[in-house]
C-alpha cells in the first residue's frame, strides 16, 4: 500500500531551518510533526485528476471509449473532483492520474477477451542517505498506486461490459473518496493546505 506523508516542516524554508541549532534538531522536530496517511486515507486529498483511457484492444471488440470516459468523468465530478484531459505537470495525492487501461484481442472463433484495470497513480519519491553521513542524497522516483481494481472478461463484444464495469468502479472510487474525506488526518491536511488548482505541463513548459 502506498503511503503519503504530510509534514508541517520543510528543508526548503530558510525561516524554519533557521529556528534550529542543528540538522539533528530539525530532523527530530520534523519527525515529531510528521503525520502519515495510508493510500486509502490519501484518496480524501484528491481534488483533481488527469483522466486517461487507454485502449489496447485489437479489432472491433471495444468501440465506445468516449462513453466510458464520460461515465468516469461524471462520477468524479459528482464527487467534487476536477477532471483534466491534458497532462498535469506533477502527480501527487492532490492531483493523481486516474488511468483506465484495457488490453484485449479477438480470438479465432470471434470471441473477444479483455483485461481491464482502473488505477489512481502518483509519483512517489523515497530518499536514501543524508548530507551528514553520506554527503549525498539518493532519490528513488517511481509510480505508486493509491487505489486499483481489475478484472478479466470475454464476449462477442466488450462495449457493454466495459462501460458497465467502468461505471461501477467509478462509483466505488467516488464513494471511497467521500469516506476518506471524513478521516481526521485528511481533514487536518485540507484545513491548512492551499486550494490552488494543479498546473498542466503546457502551463509550466514541461
Amino acid at each position: 500500500m502506498a503511503t503519503i506523508v504530510a509534514s508541517t516542516l520543510a528543508f526548503s524554508s530558510p525561516s524554519i531551518a533557521a529556528e534550529f541549532a542543528s540538522e539533528t534538531a530539525y530532523l527530530n522536530q520534523r519527525a515529531q510533526a510528521t503525520e502519515t496517511m495510508s493510500g486509502a486515507q490519501a484518496l480524501g486529498l484528491m481534488r483533481a485528476v488527469e483522466l486517461v483511457v487507454s485502449d489496447q484492444v485489437n479489432g472491433s471488440c471495444w468501440t465506445n471509449q468516449s462513453e466510458v470516459f464520460h461515465a468516469l468523468r461524471s462520477e468524479l465530478v459528482m464527487a467534487g473532483v476536477t477532471v483534466y484531459t491534458e497532462p498535469l505537470a506533477s502527480y501527487d495525492a492532490l492531483s493523481p492520474i486516474l488511468r483506465l487501461s484495457t488490453i484485449g484481442y479477438q480470438a479465432a472463433g470471434g470471441a473477444c477477451i479483455g483485461h481491464m484495470t482502473l488505477e489512481t497513480i502518483i509519483r512517489s519519491n523515497s530518499e536514501l542517505g543524508s548530507l551528514t553521513h553520506t554527503q549525498k542524497v539518493f532519490n528513488i522516483a517511481a509510480e505508486a498506486r493509491l487505489w486499483s481494481v481489475s478484472t478479466i472478461f470475454s464476449g462477442k463484444n466488450l462495449n457493454a461490459t466495459i462501460v458497465e464495469t467502468a461505471r461501477r468502479w467509478a462509483d466505488r472510487l467516488a464513494n471511497d473518496i467521500r469516506i476518506a474525506r471524513n478521516d481526521p488526518s485528511v481533514q487536518r491536511f485540507n484545513a491548512v493546505w492551499p486550494k490552488a488548482a494543479p498546473r498542466t505541463r503546457a502551463e509550466t513548459g514541461k
